[in-house]
């Protein structure tokens, strides 16, 4: 007799003990209800039979965030990071685009960022891109008034390792104490576990907690970061007060186009000629 046969002769035998434990399962507990009622209909004070939970919540848990990033072959990742505040002229934006694919090491990042304060109430915008094949890194800068600037550079393998290296010494881990599952979800095509949560510790000073939001997804397949955002707001005074102050501030973090085929390009102005 053959390995295989021994094989499927267990799986059959394990299977027919499954259905027979199945089965007494299934009679007690039809005879139980029939037993735990009077001829006339009435319920006995037996006690109840408590059966024993199937599923369990998912591990709200995520990998660090490069620690994820870095099981995927290629992905987009877009970060927004928004702050408002105290007074009405104070806004602070950044957001960064990034493609990433281990095929060539193709690398492109672009971060815009937006500012107004007191002492400049204009907005200001800013631009700073980063490209990356296979050794050949360029970075370029883009003012407001349409300046760019570039600079092409060679990587050596040498400082790759490095660089690489210090993704796996310092990550980004998402804390997920006190996280509530909400759903399984379908997010950027990627079957996930929704959790929310609530921000801790504001108000401490004194000031009114107007907004404490926080959810997040997890992929199934890998326990990675799929998306991820916060809103918080504080106010110094009551809604109805002309003189309070409030401070806003929202973070997103998304990751699509999981595994596709991404292919960047240098532009013109980082080509040595």
């Amino acid at each position: 007799m053959n390995r295989n046969t021994i094989l499927i002769g267990l799986a059959i035998l394990l299977a027919v003990c499954l259905c027979s434990v199945i089965a007494v399962i299934a009679y007690v507990v039809y005879s139980t209800n029939i037993s735990s009622k009077t001829p006339g209909g009435a319920p006995s004070n037996g006690p109840a039979i408590k059966m024993p939970a199937v599923f369990a919540t998912p591990d709200p848990q995520p990998v660090g965030l490069y620690t994820g990033l870095a099981s995927l072959n290629s992905y987009h990742m877009k970060t927004r990071i928004l702050s408002t505040g105290p007074s009405a002229i104070d806004y602070n934006e950044s957001v960064t685009n990034m493609n990433y694919n281990q095929q060539g090491n193709q690398l492109f990042s672009q971060m815009v960022s937006t500012s107004s304060s007191k002492d400049s109430p204009t907005k200001s915008t800013s631009t700073s891109e980063e490209y990356r094949l296979d050794t050949k890194y360029c970075q370029r800068s883009i003012q407001s008034d349409g300046y760019t600037s570039s600079e092409l550079t060679d990587t050596t393998p040498a400082q790759q390792a490095i660089t690489d290296a210090m993704f796996n010494v310092v990550d980004v881990v998402i804390v997920s104490k006190g996280a509530k599952f909400v759903a399984e979800e379908t997010v950027n095509g990627v079957l996930s576990n929704h959790f929310t949560f609530t921000i801790t510790g504001l108000g401490a000073s004194g000031a009114e907690v107007t907004q404490s939001l926080g959810e997040y997804w997890v992929a199934k397949d890998g326990q990675y970061l799929v998306k991820y955002q916060v809103s918080l707001e504080t106010r110094s005074g009551p809604a109805g007060d002309a003189n309070a102050q409030a401070s806003h501030f929202e973070m997103q973090v998304e990751i699509s186009d999981i595994n596709s085929n991404i292919s960047v390009q240098m532009p013109a102005d980082c080509v040595k000629k």
